[in-house]
């Protein structure tokens, strides 16, 4: 009990050094609606924008949220929502937003529609722009858009009613008439995907092909002329079990950074999953240069949505979001993590880090599903937190991975080298306790209140993971946190929960 005392009375001498800190950008949202996720970001000189797919009841009405944050606090500024009258609807793979006459544009789809959404800015209104039935009347997904001289070109995959499968480009001209583009595939381009605009004028298409008719994939990679006409094709080895491609970015003129998706055995159920690679490919001699599993060990659920983007400092330096299942998951408990990871054009991953926020839940999953960069040279990052309830999740990270604002507690160390190996913050904190582990594993982290019983305890088995611990439950008060590696104390702090904000 004197232990516990004099590490309280060291730390409040502190407390207005403690309190002072940089805001933590790392922040779940509900927006008052049941189901939220963040599929889609924006940044414009003013605010972060987050949208995605959303649910504000159990019903057949299903939606798509847009929310405006304050860049230094991460307050909801302004907030929309759309209700669509349909019991499916996918947002997934359309990971564009774009800003045009301050309107900012995105896809979506649901049953046999595809959706061009205009949210505008200046009265945060959201409409659909433009809409297109899928003219061989089965469903639709959208997959990529971009923007060109007076017209908006969307990806799309379109099933007929007996589920025969093409890529597709709908054209969405200004002056309000559209065009539909079905790429001439010989039943080969299955599954649209993403697309570029090459230096010559033509264009990188990433398509799924069916193989065989059987439930196996091959990853094609194709040239389009300007008029959307199939001029080359290559394909993955059937081994590779490669599908849906999730970003393409160029590295030069010949060759291109793919992120795109293979189905794998999961680490803890015998079944698929569909976790991220990442290929170097060149157009020129149509070969892959390399190719990175980047998501082991593989989650139980789908990675279907991932985003890249290349550095702010290093052009051959790319990040890459995705998903993976956290090492101390077993069959009847487990966690997802999401994963941010740097990687060279030559394939090497300079770091990787993983981050979730941890309940005591039996499942936990958290999942990254894109990535911008932002205009202070860090980065953004938007996924899906979900314990108690489907949350939007918002975190913005520097160049090293490491979460912006995570001001470092006052902690006793044993021995003054673990100093940088962990990181505790923020203190004071409010439901979420965040937790940095550098290049040390096997850390149990004990909360012990001031009569000095154990209140709640959090181990953290891996290397280089950044995990939000949910304390909610825990009164408000003064906690002593004991480190310890092995069974062997290293350090302790003294942690203020001081209530939601």
């Amino acid at each position: 009990m004197k232990i516990y005392i004099s590490i309280i009375i060291c730390f409040i001498v502190f407390s207005d050094d403690i309190i002072a800190q940089v805001e933590l950008f790392s922040k779940t949202f509900s927006h008052g609606l049941r189901i939220v996720q963040t599929e889609l970001l924006h940044e414009d000189e003013n605010y972060y924008y987050s949208m995605g797919y959303a649910e504000d009841s159990i019903g057949s009405e299903l939606g798509l949220h847009v929310a405006v944050h304050n860049k230094t606090n991460w307050d909801v500024v302004k907030f929309s929502y759309f209700e669509l009258d349909s019991t499916w609807m996918f947002i997934g793979n359309s990971i564009r937003v774009i800003d045009f006459n301050d309107t900012l544009y995105f896809c979506a789809n649901a049953r046999d529609k595809n959706y061009l959404m205009a949210y505008a800015k200046d009265s945060g209104s959201l409409i659909i722009k433009r809409s297109m039935t899928n003219p061989l009347g089965g469903g639709t997904y959208t997959h990529d858009l971009r923007r060109e001289k007076h017209r908006f070109l969307i990806s799309y995959t379109a099933n007929d009613d007996v589920k025969i499968v093409s890529p597709a480009i709908w054209i969405a001209n200004d002056d309000e008439t559209d065009e539909i583009k079905y790429v001439d595939n010989s039943e080969k381009l299955i599954a649209a995907g993403k697309f570029f605009r090459m230096e010559n004028g033509n264009y990188l298409f990433l398509t799924t092909e069916l193989f065989n008719g059987e439930y196996r994939y091959k990853l094609n990679i194709s040239e389009l002329d300007s008029n959307f006409n199939l001029l080359w094709i290559w394909s993955t080895p059937e081994s590779d079990k490669a599908w849906v491609s999730s970003e393409v970015l160029p590295i030069n003129k010949d060759e291109y950074m793919i992120l795109y998706r293979a189905e794998k055995p999961t680490v803890i159920y015998q079944n698929r999953a569909w976790p991220h690679s990442v290929m170097r490919f060149n157009i020129k001699t149509k070969k892959v240069v390399w190719k990175k599993d980047v998501a082991s060990p593989v989650s139980l659920l789908e990675s279907h949505i991932g985003g890249m983007v290349k550095s702010n400092i290093d052009p051959e330096s790319f990040l890459v979001v995705t998903n993976v299942v956290g090492a101390q998951s077993t069959i009847d408990s487990f966690i997802t993590n999401g994963r941010v990871l740097k990687i060279n054009i030559d394939g090497n991953i300079l770091w990787q880090r993983d981050y979730n926020i941890f309940s005591n839940a039996p499942i936990t999953t958290n999942l990254f599903h894109n990535i911008i960069p932002t205009k202070d040279g860090n980065y953004l990052i938007g996924g899906t937190a979900f314990n108690k309830q489907i949350m939007s999740w918002l975190v913005k990270v520097n160049e090293d991975g490491h979460i912006i604002g995570d001001t470092t507690s006052q902690i006793d160390w044993v021995e003054t080298n673990w100093k940088d190996r962990i990181s505790i913050y923020p203190i004071p904190t409010n439901d979420i306790l965040f937790i940095n582990q550098n290049n040390i594993n096997e850390v149990e982290y004990l909360l012990y209140n001031t009569s000095g019983k154990l209140a709640d305890k959090l181990k953290i088995d891996t290397e280089n993971q950044s995990t939000g611990w949910d304390i909610s439950h825990l009164t408000d008060g003064s906690y002593i946190m004991l480190i310890k590696r092995k069974g062997k104390k290293i350090g302790s702090s003294l942690i203020i929960k001081s209530g939601s904000k």
